[in-house]
């Protein structure tokens, strides 16, 4: 999370403002990509366990499992986002103007 900070320190060259937006901007782009890359994941999985493994489940799991990926990624979602938020706590800059 402290590689936020780097780089958004780097292209914005001293510039408070700049550096904040920058820090949104590439917590939120690698949040995306994090989201993707590990709902694929869980849906891969899901779906893997849904063509190997129809034997070992029980009727009420083989005919909602569209609750079951819904939830895993929904769960998946409020982890991202709590990383993200973190990420923005950390790296932002607050200015404290004189008077």
């Amino acid at each position: 999370m402290k590689r936020i900070g780097m780089a958004a320190s780097r292209i914005s060259k001293g510039d408070v403002r700049l550096y904040n937006i920058y820090v949104v901007l590439i917590s939120v782009t690698f949040s995306i990509l994090l989201f993707f890359i590990a709902g694929m994941a869980v849906i891969l999985a899901i779906g893997i366990i849904m063509v190997f493994g129809p034997e070992t489940m029980t009727q009420e799991l083989r005919n909602n499992w569209q609750t079951v990926t819904r939830m895993c990624v929904q769960a998946l979602l409020v982890a991202v986002l709590v990383f993200n938020v973190v990420g923005m706590v950390i790296n932002m800059k607050i200015v404290k103007r004189k008077k």
